[in-house]
């Protein structure tokens, strides 16, 4: 037995009986492919054991594995008594750091037991750059690790498959949970719109494309809540900037932007308790409905609107000398300014008396990524003095009615007018909120309703072609009749009131068309040529035709060297066969 003193503990090697050895609880490795344990075991049975395992004694009398379980389940398959072993006397805490540290010093460490072993050794009280120096590795490697911690399941088994590589996994990383099961869902799950067989790189534009949100335009944002979120992309990545930055979690990011504008648009409320709250109707985002129920819950009304702005004066910038070459251009420069200025004021005062007035109105408008104060100019009610005999009216009595009294009146009743549009504009957004929420519910319980195989009702079907529409070229769009750029809500409607069977006929085989393009397995290259093959016989044989010839000529260069191969095997044999021992039988007559 060899024995090593340490200043602590002794530190022994020794052959220990297999049958008194147990696997360890902290192994960070829990994949022991088959195929691999029969190389290590030959090469153990050919070479020996050229490091033995590690042990620790526990209180029962056997031995828990610190490290070596490959060796240890390859000396069982070899069918061992004994296999060597460092044996020390070691904490919980002390043997799981071994095991950790041992496994990360492998070669064939999988990215996801690494993920496992760096993470749990942050728990253990370890800091990222220890981790780097310690194993070697850049602090961007050991953050694309750890941040494998947040794949989920499905995508974890699809990677131990082999279906997926770490490309893809340190893409889908970036993602919230419930972004990730709806790209698993969508894209892994079956074979419709199969994600698996894109590049890293397509994969990647397509997860950036669809499932993230850019967050350069929002400014505040990336500069406060967003700025060390770890579902950035600047975060993520030393190579992404500003313009490029990314949110990977589009829950949490919609969150806090409906917090940034709403607050801002009930800071603004308060300081201006006289102007209204309209919400942007071009272009409105996921957020605009919690937007509005936010700013309600505090009292007030929210109405749609668009942006139509008159701008304010803007004042000009003083100069200032380090901007000049000359003092000459500097004077000049503070001459233009002076002018500038005093228009600037004369324009500004004229500005704030209009708003005075109430020639030009102010409003808090929020759009997609900001809030702001707006103006705009009020509709001139005064009456078209065309119409007016000499600036004065008539009355019933055909007396003269002052002019002044009738725009009094007229004024007033615009004002009621407007301020009746304004609830009925109310009362239609309300109608809008009851089934957006309606909605929202409601998809808790459409994946039940999707199991029911009852026969499909004509509504159904109706969905089902409007659903569809925007999976369609837009030359197909043209011909139905709708516009070439998209299918809204609008062409929508119109296409399920007016549904006949030459639309769904128009529908399906533009969509037919449009998904094939997009070929990636067997199946779908065999049904673009059964479907060209049906609706162009003509141009199908011309093309069958030139790939053909090439397909021929290849097959056959490969069958003759097949059959010269062939040959060859044939007389490898006939070299190996031994010659057949010559027998002689002597003739020794008989009878007949």
């Amino acid at each position: 037995m060899k024995t090593q003193k340490n200043e602590v503990k002794q530190i022994t090697i020794e052959e220990i009986a297999i049958s008194k050895i147990v696997a360890s609880k902290f192994n960070p490795r829990n994949s022991f492919p088959e195929d691999t344990l029969v190389e290590l075991a030959k090469s153990i049975q050919e070479q020996g054991l050229l490091s033995p395992i590690k042990v620790r004694p526990l209180a029962n009398g056997k031995f828990e594995i610190v490290y070596g379980e490959r060796r240890y389940r390859a000396a069982k398959l070899n069918k061992s008594k004994t296999i060597s072993a460092i044996v020390e006397e070691l904490s919980d805490e002390q043997a799981e750091d071994a095991a950790l540290t041992e496994n990360l010093m492998r070669e064939d460490i999988s990215p996801l037991e690494e993920c496992r072993a760096f993470n749990r050794k942050l728990e253990m009280g370890y800091d990222v750059k220890t981790l780097s120096v310690h194993f070697g590795k850049s602090l961007p490697y050991i953050y694309s690790r750890i941040k494998l911690n947040n794949v989920i399941p499905a995508f974890e088994e699809l990677f131990a498959n082999n279906e997926i590589n770490i490309g893809f996994l340190n893409e889908i990383a970036n993602l919230s949970v419930l972004t990730q099961e709806n790209l698993f869902e969508n894209h892994f799950a079956g074979d419709y719109n199969d994600w698996r067989k894109l590049s890293n790189k397509e994969f990647a534009k397509s997860v950036n494309r669809y499932y993230s949100c850019k967050i350069s335009e929002y400014k505040y944002l990336l500069e406060t809540c967003c700025k060390e979120c770890p579902h950035n992309s600047m975060t993520a990545s030393l190579f992404v900037d500003e313009k490029q930055a990314a949110c990977f979690n589009l829950e949490c990011f919609k969150e806090k932007l409906t917090d940034y504008l709403a607050c801002l648009a009930l800071k603004l409320k308060k300081e201006n308790p006289s102007m209204k709250i309209e919400l942007c109707a071009v272009n409105p985002t996921e957020t605009s409905p919690s937007i509005e129920e936010r700013i309600q819950e505090q009292g007030y009304d929210v109405v749609v609107g668009y942006p139509y702005e008159i701008e304010m004066p803007e004042e000009p910038e003083v100069p200032v000398r380090e901007e000049f070459e000359s003092d000459e251009d500097f004077e000049e420069a503070k001459t233009d300014y002076e002018e500038f200025k005093t228009d600037y004021d004369c324009e500004l005062e004229q500005f704030n008396q209009s708003i005075e007035n109430g020639e030009i109105s102010q409003r808090i408008f929020i759009t997609r990524c900001e809030v702001t104060i707006q103006y705009a100019k009020v509709l001139n009610v005064e009456a078209d003095p065309q119409d007016e005999p000499d600036s004065e009216e008539y009355n019933g009595d055909n007396k003269k009615m002052p002019h002044s009294a009738l725009n009094n009146s007229d004024k007033i009743v615009k004002a009621l007018e407007a301020e009746k549009e304004s609830f009925n504009s109310k009362i239609k957004r309300e109608r809008e909120l009851r089934l957006e929420k309606m909605a929202e519910d409601f998809k808790e319980i459409l994946p039940s309703i999707a199991l029911i195989t009852d026969e499909l009702s004509d509504m159904e079907t109706k969905l089902f072609y409007c659903f569809l529409l925007n999976n369609v070229p837009g030359s197909v769009r043209e011909k139905i009749g709708l516009t070439k750029w998209g299918a809204g809500a609008k062409e929508q409607k119109i296409v399920f009131d007016t549904l006949t069977d030459e639309i769904k006929v128009s529908i399906i085989r533009g969509c037919l068309s449009n998904q094939l393009i997009k070929t990636y397995t067997e199946f779908d290259h065999f049904a673009i040529c059964e479907y060209v093959k049906q609706h162009n016989p003509t141009e199908y044989a011309s093309i069958d035709a030139k790939h053909s010839e090439v397909m021929n000529k290849r097959i056959a260069r490969l069958d003759e060297r097949i059959s010269e191969a062939d040959k060859h095997i044939q007389d490898e044999k006939n070299k190996e066969e031994v010659p057949a021992t010559e027998v002689i039988v002597e003739d020794l007559g008989g009878t007949e």
